[in-house]
């Protein structure tokens, strides 16, 4: 995704319809049959909002960011590819799992060919912001203002690069994100809205 598309968008024709920039609604894919299959019914919202739905800060048509699952914006914000190697090769490698995009993302479709260990490169995850007081989903995931959300008991759901998904706590998470280090902004609890 880049700062107007999500990536739902990108393959999901419903989705594309209701959100996208007219001129490029021939983009939309059919790869999801609803776009309601990128929506955890565990959180807000469960109906897709309007394009032009001022969200629950009031103050921002936020219609096409809340409406799904958190993705990372590009190689710049993923914990693989940020945290990069120690040596040249290695960050290399990592830069590369990346298409690149423009000059300010680095890329933002993954090439798995390059990724290292796919069983812990997250794909897209249970979000959660509460930045400028929204308390809500978000599109993208960057471990600063939106991380994890630990909206199933205590948990995310995550999807993994090798195509399996399951449910992890901080601990797991760190443990198969490494990178992340022990910086707090990982995983957020979806009821006070507060860092775990």
């Amino acid at each position: 995704a880049n700062h107007y598309r999500t990536f739902r968008e990108m393959i999901c024709k419903e989705s594309m319809m209701r959100y996208g920039i007219s001129e490029q609604y021939k983009l939309g894919g059919n790869y999801l049959s609803s776009e309601k299959l990128t929506l955890c019914p565990a959180r807000y919202p469960f109906t897709p909002l309007p394009k032009n739905d001022p969200g629950p800060n009031g103050e921002e048509k936020l219609g096409w960011h809340i409406s799904t699952y958190g993705a990372s914006l590009s190689a710049l914000h993923h914990p693989t590819t940020y945290a990069s190697g120690t040596d040249e090769y290695e960050r290399e490698r990592l830069n590369m799992a990346y298409f690149k995009g423009d000059t300010s993302q680095s890329g933002v479709s993954v090439r798995p060919a390059f990724i290292k260990n796919a069983s812990r490169f997250y794909m897209i995850a249970d979000s959660v912001t509460a930045k400028n007081g929204r308390n809500c989903q978000w599109y993208w995931i960057e471990f600063s203002a939106i991380g994890f959300a630990a909206a199933h008991n205590g948990r995310a759901n995550i999807l993994w690069l090798d195509g399996h998904a399951d449910a992890n706590d901080q601990g797991s998470i760190r443990t198969r994100i490494p990178s992340l280090g022990q910086s707090s902004k990982i995983l957020m609890d979806t009821g006070s809205f507060s860092w775990l």
